[in-house]
């Protein structure tokens, strides 16, 4: 079931970065949370939504683990040292990252719901020969927004948490160490 969700979640955040639009930003905050993002950004880094995805993914997963293991204390304290995070502020983190953990499993439950319904359409995954494979339901890529839009809200939570320049200097750190080129590189 872990395995499940982990690929589900990675593909939806590739799916996600597959999602190129054309529209013009203005440049004012509340167009972040509401337009698509470009799958990559010029300088090769992922959307910020990707990386606080994997951010938020990683810090709900170290606290749940924590918990297990019967150490209900800040279950991560190296990632906070260099993020730069003292108690108060690592708790708020998990705090958030667990609500925003909470609200996406919910979303992507209701896309597989969606997903499922349109590969019942081909049984065993086998389309019909002569017929081409038809695109997505259109109401993922609606979903998929509204998931990129809960993670940026997450996102702007933890921003009033922190206070703006805590914020700032933790936004550049998440973007360094989760949106930088060479992510996926082992090291």
């Amino acid at each position: 079931m872990k395995l499940r969700l982990m690929i589900f979640a990675c593909a939806a955040a590739v799916a996600s970065c597959a999602l190129v639009f054309t529209r013009p930003s203005h440049g004012d905050a509340a167009s972040d949370v509401r337009r698509p993002v470009p799958a990559a950004r010029q300088d090769g880094s992922i959307p910020e939504h990707v990386a606080y995805d994997f951010l938020f993914r990683r810090t709900a997963r170290f606290r749940k683990k924590a918990v297990e293991a019967g150490r209900p204390e800040v279950p991560d304290a190296a990632f906070h040292r260099e993020a730069r995070l003292n108690t108060a502020q690592a708790r708020a983190l998990e705090e958030v990252a667990a609500a925003v953990s909470r609200q996406v499993e919910a979303q992507d439950a209701r896309a597989r719901v969606v997903i499922e319904r349109f590969r019942a359409r081909y049984p065993g995954g086998v389309v019909p020969r002569g017929k081409k494979l038809p695109p997505p339901p259109p109401e993922l890529r609606a979903m998929q927004e509204e998931r990129n839009a809960i993670i940026l809200r997450g996102r702007d939570h933890l921003r009033g948490l922190l206070g703006e320049q805590k914020f700032a200097g933790f936004n550049d750190f998440v973007l360094r160490r989760f949106a930088g080129k060479g992510i996926f590189e082992e090291k």
